[in-house]
């Protein structure tokens, strides 16, 4: 077995062993008023950006009725493969009926919250400061809080056993939606919606769609929403075309319909141009096999490494006039 390859189920072991637990518990989406009175600033990012905005309109679209009535479905916002990207299903209010009640929102990216809700802003017992917790109940809260559903938004260096391959799984569940790739949507729904118009944007990219309106690093207080360093945004932009090529392969997979498959290779193309710039053996793996473990391996290794790449990615970023 390569060297490469070792690290690579090394690195998924590792991310199960943080996920364990994850997919016997029953976990469901509480909505994002749930998350407001710890989140407030966060919130009020995401009532501004599109994510939340779209939820009073998209179903009044055109093509909103086009695409429903293709995969047989009747109105959008009772879609259930609607429901998948387009919103969050989720009660108005706890203990309600649960439906397409808000746009994407903070479990769209986070996991559904039902049983992390309670763990993961917990620093000890009751009345601990954030600033009070120990490091050793900080690294049980974000165990505790991983195995119970929820994907942390970065990994960090100051949490012991935390994979550093956590960054790619962030961004390829953002990839999951933007790409139309989800594995619980087949090629044949796939196919008929891009026949009825809906759209799959094969240059979606990472740092353009995540550090523009939707950004909301409040890391170290509710004031000040960091801006990624030129250092973080290459790592990050790497990150995202790992995620990319990886999602694109596997979406190919699904179905042979003409459309849906020239958009993945235009993905996969722009992500291996990508990655051959990076000039890193795990780099390279990944493109000669396109997998989750090989993706996990590049980020991990340019994240525990620290890696400034913008010598090699910076003249591939968006500027920020670019951000969406």
């Amino acid at each position: 077995m390569s060297g490469l390859r070792q690290i690579g189920l090394a690195l998924a072991t590792a991310a199960g062993l943080w996920m364990a637990g994850a997919a016997a518990q029953a976990q469901e989406n509480v909505g994002p008023t749930e998350c407001k009175d710890c989140h407030g600033a966060e919130y009020k990012v995401w009532e501004g950006t599109p994510h939340a905005e779209s939820y009073k309109d998209i179903h009044k679209r055109d093509m909103a009725d086009k695409v429903t009535e293709a995969v047989g479905e009747r109105s959008m916002k009772r879609s259930e493969t609607c429901g998948q990207c387009h919103y969050t299903q989720a009660p108005k209010k706890a203990g309600g009926r649960v439906g397409n009640n808000f746009g994407p929102s903070c479990e769209s990216c986070h996991g559904p919250g039902s049983e992390y809700i309670n763990i993961h802003n917990v620093y000890g017992p009751k009345g601990t400061k954030k600033e009070d917790e120990t490091p050793l109940h900080k690294t049980q809260r974000y165990k505790e809080a991983a195995a119970a559903g929820m994907r942390w938004p970065r990994w960090r260096d100051d949490i012991p056993d935390m994979p550093a391959s956590v960054n790619y799984e962030v961004a390829q569940n953002c990839f999951n939606c933007h790409g139309m790739a989800r594995d619980s949507l087949d090629g044949d729904t796939a196919a008929k919606m891009l026949a009825a118009g809906h759209p799959l944007n094969p240059d979606f990219e990472l740092v353009k769609y995540s550090q523009g309106q939707v950004r909301h690093r409040f890391y170290d207080s509710q004031t000040e929403n960091k801006e990624m360093t030129p250092a973080e945004l290459s790592r990050w932009f790497v990150t995202g075309q790992a995620a990319s090529l990886v999602q694109a392969e596997n979406a190919m997979k699904k179905t042979s319909d003409a459309k849906y498959v020239a958009a993945q290779k235009a993905r996969a193309s722009k992500a291996v141009a990508a990655l051959k710039a990076v000039g890193m053996p795990e780099a390279d793996a990944l493109i000669a096999a396109p997998t989750a473990d090989n993706a996990r391996a590049l980020v991990a290794k340019i994240y525990k490494g620290n890696m400034d790449l913008t010598g090699k990615v910076g003249s591939m970023l968006p500027s920020k006039s670019e951000y969406k």
